[in-house]
C-alpha cells in the first residue's frame, strides 16, 4: 500500500522573544490529529518560519511548495490563515496544482476554503486596527511607546555597556 505523503507547513508572524514558540506546537498538536485520522501517511519534511500572513514572501513555505510539487504530496497546515490571511495567495495556491489540506478543516472543499480565506484577510485588516486603538489609548493615557519609553531606554543603556550596541554589532 502507498503512503499518503504530506508536506508540512507551519508559520508565526513573529517570533516569541522566550523561544517557547508554542504556537508551533499547537500547529503541530492539529496537524498530529489530522494525521492520526488518515491511514497510511507518510510527512516527508516540516517546514516553518516567522512572517505575517498578508506578506507576499514566505520563503519556507515556497520550499515547501516545491517540494509537493516535486513529490506529488500534499501540503498540510493547522489552519488556514497559518498558510496566508489574503485571498489572493490562497487562491493562487489553489490554481497552482498543489493540493492542500487544513488539519481542522479535513473535509473543506475549494468553495469554503474561499470563503475562510476572506474571513482571515478581513481579520487581518481588524487586527491592524485593535493594535493602532491599543496604541491610541496608551499614548491618550501618558504610556511612552517605543524608543520613548523608559523600558527601551534601560535595554539601550544595558546593551551599549556590554558592548551589544547596534554600531557594535558584526
Amino acid at each position: 500500500m502507498e503512503h499518503k505523503k504530506f508536506v508540512v507547513y507551519k508559520r508565526l508572524s513573529k517570533e516569541d522573544k522566550s523561544r517557547t514558540q508554542h504556537g508551533f506546537d499547537s500547529q503541530q498538536m492539529d496537524v498530529d490529529y489530522y494525521l492520526s485520522q488518515v491511514d497510511n501517511t507518510l510527512v516527508l519534511d516540516t517546514f516553518q518560519e516567522f512572517v505575517s500572513g498578508g506578506d507576499d514572501n514566505k520563503p519556507e513555505l515556497e520550499k515547501a511548495i516545491q517540494l509537493c510539487k516535486d513529490t506529488g504530496a500534499t501540503l498540510l497546515v493547522a489552519k488556514l490563515d497559518r498558510l496566508s490571511r489574503r485571498v489572493s495567495q490562497i487562491a493562487l495556491l489553489m490554481e497552482n496544482s498543489v493540493e492542500f489540506k487544513v488539519a481542522v478543516m479535513p473535509s473543506a472543499n475549494n468553495f469554503m476554503l474561499h470563503l475562510y480565506a476572506s474571513l482571515a484577510e478581513e481579520e487581518r485588516v481588524n487586527i491592524g486596527l485593535r493594535v493602532k486603538r491599543g496604541l491610541d489609548a496608551a499614548r491618550a493615557k501618558g504610556i511612552k511607546l517605543g524608543g520613548a519609553s523608559p523600558k527601551h531606554k534601560a535595554s539601550f543603556k544595558a546593551n551599549r555597556a556590554k558592548g551589544l550596541h547596534k554600531k557594535n554589532r558584526s
